[in-house]
């Protein structure tokens, strides 16, 4: 099956100080290679958005207490790219059709009920019970 995807930046990857092909990490986005030029979808951006998502502390100005916290959204992709070496960004508007992969889990029919798994058994501290009491143990003597 195939899905459409929009793509909003165009990352290129540019680190003269460093070979041609070595992994270049941007922190909440991914690992790219030094040279590439990479498509970033709209998902990936909110993702990267999110990743440097912040809490805030709320403070009363009167008591200069903490009374709760503000939720401080992360800077664009094209925004932090502005302090990034070697990374330039481009806004971008296209659509993509790339091999939808939301298929990995098999389907089930709505009538199967899922097979009960047992829970594990609780660990067992010391000399485990002796399963057959009748058995001589290992090193007894008979």
């Amino acid at each position: 099956m195939m899905a459409e995807v929009q793509i909003v930046y165009e990352v290129k990857i540019d680190q003269p100080n460093l070979p041609e092909g070595e992994p270049i990490q941007i922190p909440g986005l991914g690992t790219f290679e030094n040279g590439g030029t990479y498509d970033v979808s709209e998902a990936e951006a909110e993702a990267y958005r999110s990743f440097h998502t912040r809490q805030v502390p709320k403070i009363d100005e009167e008591t200069q207490s903490i009374v709760g916290a503000d939720v401080e959204l992360g800077p664009t992709l094209a925004q932090a790219a502005e302090n990034m070496y070697g990374v330039s960004v481009e806004e971008v508007n296209k659509t993509v059709t790339v091999e939808d992969d939301s298929k990995d889990f098999p389907e089930t029919e709505p009538d199967e009920t899922p097979t009960p798994v047992e829970p594990p058994k609780p660990p067992v501290f010391g000399n485990p019970p002796v399963e057959n009491p009748d058995e001589n143990p290992e090193g007894s003597d008979e």
